[in-house]
């Protein structure tokens, strides 16, 4: 479908979007972007994904003008479009959140080795009883 998936990290598209979220992004060219489009970009200063609103063009220059809903002020530097990845289609709460405490080590330990344990320990369980079954048929 040319979607992403990208976990949101920041406050900045608060109430729009919910920290945690993850935000459903279609993937556009820079210049099919317009005013009041939420974009997903990639900052030219720290090369990271940043998801901020348009607020219009700077300039002759192809450049978008972007701020986050929950900021003060528009963003300091123009977005080339060679930098926009697309346009959000829906944000979905707390999902971000739960994949990424999952990367973690105690989301590690609770998706992966804790239900592995009991498989295990379910495993032994029916080895100890089919042992147990065979041992009193053989002194029968």
């Amino acid at each position: 479908l040319g979607w992403q998936f990208i976990i949101v990290a920041g406050q900045s598209m608060e109430p729009t979007v919910h920290y945690g979220s993850v935000a459903v992004v279609e993937r556009i060219k820079g210049t099919d972007a317009r005013p009041g489009d939420v974009i997903t970009f990639v900052d030219a200063g720290s090369h990271e994904f940043v998801t901020h609103r348009v607020l219009g063009y700077a300039g002759d220059s192809p450049s978008l003008i972007t701020k986050g809903d929950n900021n003060a002020t528009a963003d300091p530097l123009p977005v080339p479009v060679g930098n926009v990845r697309g346009r959000l289609l829906v944000s979905v709460p707390y999902v971000g959140s739960a994949a990424h405490w999952m990367r973690s080590p105690e989301g590690y330990l609770t998706a992966a080795v804790v239900p592995g344990g009991l498989i295990i320990l379910y495993e032994l369980v029916s080895i100890v009883r089919t042992l147990r079954r065979k041992d009193g048929l053989a002194a029968a």
